[in-house]
């Protein structure tokens, strides 16, 4: 139901792919709404919860069963120290 509705929205010219200008509109009124939760995604390091400012590389496409798919990119800093424990 949620990429249907995403599509219906923002595939304006209802060709099955989302076109530059349907991604940058899809991207503002709908995926941008998501940094407030955090894009849906809750990553730890360690305890600690961290969050995301802003995503970027974004892109949006109608896979082959009908599905809206989203790829972007977060940045964040994430300890690679590895601790021995015993």
């Amino acid at each position: 139901m949620f990429s249907a509705d995403l599509i219906k929205s923002f595939d304006a010219d209802s060709s099955g792919q989302f076109e530059a200008q349907e991604i940058d509109s899809l991207y503002a009124n709908a995926f941008g709404a998501l940094q407030s939760s955090n894009y849906l995604l809750h990553v730890y390091d360690g305890d600690r919860s961290l969050n995301f400012n802003t995503a970027h590389s974004f892109k949006a496409s109608i896979n082959e069963k009908g599905a809206v798919v989203y790829n972007f990119t977060i940045d964040t800093e994430i300890s690679t120290s590895v601790k021995n424990k015993k």
